[in-house]
């Protein structure tokens, strides 16, 4: 069929059908303009939109707009040389992305196609300048997923050595959950002979402003981290209280138990999870709404982790979405290639989405010139 006529072709949609209508049309163009016109959407229409009200923002103006969900931004107080800034998170696009951290920009994880960087308004402005920098995108957002019990999942099986006469309980490796944020007081992350003692290497909380003696990540300028030692400060009472990181959410705390919960908070161990016997490193990225940039980054944080303590890592993220293409193209499925091809031993593990049953897929075959009524 003629891509043009299929452009123009009149289209009934039940009620109901709109805005998911509208979102393929947008994507739709979106790969038309490119495919066809070789067009490149230099930046994002939300940062767009930003400097076009530059100066309403920088007189403490609240903008509506910023309040929709398809304008929703990732932003963060920064504290830099110029003193305390408003920053976003923003994936940068070019062949050359070293070039960005020489040039000044607060970069927080390098790919070799693209970086994602924390931006001022002004740096936005500066990108734009740059011949090397292809686009400036702000992050899409990723929702919760899990939804497979442990009973349904044969754990105790490899646990009791049936798979090749060996007990399989992560003795020696790194669970890496990238999720809503993690119970570490919890018994089932705290070892079974000693619960003064944690089982969490460290805990990364994105979601956090470091106040006080709070520190970010190495290479990262946002987000407070916590090692273990900090933790056991407050498991033992010495002293506590400096451990602000929680899962409100409650969704990263029922994950990682699966993932690697030892199952101490019942006598008979019966919630104990996979890999009872690993060490654990969360790294919290929201309470239920992900930014991509924050997902790319913790895949940096776990390998810069697995790398230091020179032990093999399994990532698990209970996380998506159906912004992107899923053909491996979007920035966290290269981000997620880059980290399985760092180094053995890594690998990720992904949910395969809850959207069964809720019909995101539908198919009409439109003759040239004529109608269909699409059902959602």
């Amino acid at each position: 069929m003629d891509i043009k006529k299929l452009l123009f072709t009149k289209v009934n949609i039940s009620y109901g059908g709109g805005k998911l209508l509208r979102n393929a049309t947008v994507a739709f163009l979106g790969l038309y303009s490119y495919g066809f016109y070789g067009q490149v959407q230099k930046l994002d229409s939300r940062f767009d939109y930003l400097l076009k009200n530059k100066e309403s923002l920088n007189r403490g103006n609240v903008l509506k707009d910023l309040e929709r969900e398809d304008m929703k931004l990732d932003k963060h107080l920064v504290v830099t040389s110029k003193g305390a800034q408003t920053m976003y998170s923003c994936i940068i696009y070019t062949k050359t992305p070293e070039r960005l951290k020489a040039d000044g920009f607060l970069v927080q994880s390098q790919l070799p196609t693209f970086s994602t960087a924390l931006v001022s308004l002004e740096d936005i402005e500066r990108l734009m300048e740059l011949p090397y920098v292809t686009s400036v995108m702000g992050p899409t957002f990723d929702e919760l997923h899990n939804d497979v019990s442990r009973a349904q999942s044969g754990a105790s099986l490899l646990q009791d050595g049936v798979f090749n006469n060996t007990a399989y309980n992560g003795t020696g490796i790194l669970v890496g959950v990238f999720d809503t944020g993690i119970d570490w007081k919890h018994p089932d992350f705290r070892q079974v002979n000693d619960q003064t003692k944690s089982r969490i290497v460290s805990i990364w909380d994105q979601t956090l402003t470091p106040q006080g003696a709070e520190v970010s990540p190495t290479g990262f300028t946002t987000g407070v981290e916590y090692t273990r030692a900090q933790i056991e400060d407050e498991l033992d009472g010495t002293p506590a209280g400096f451990v602000r990181e929680n899962d409100t959410n409650g969704h990263g705390t029922h994950v990682a138990g699966t993932a690697a919960g030892n199952g101490a908070g019942f006598a008979n161990k019966r919630h104990k999870g996979f890999s009872s016997e690993a060490d654990i490193v969360f790294v919290k990225g929201g309470n239920g709404s992900f930014p991509t940039t924050n997902t790319i980054n913790a895949l940096t944080y776990f390998k810069n982790v697995a790398t230091a303590l020179n032990k093999p890592i399994v990532v698990n993220m209970s996380i998506g979405g159906q912004g992107s293409a899923h053909d491996g193209t979007s920035p966290h499925e290269v981000a997620v290639d880059s980290f399985t091809s760092s180094g053995p031993g890594r690998v990720v593990v992904i949910s395969a989405g809850n959207d069964y049953g809720a019909n995101l897929h539908r198919k009409v075959d439109i003759e040239a010139g004529g109608d269909a009524i699409l059902y959602f």
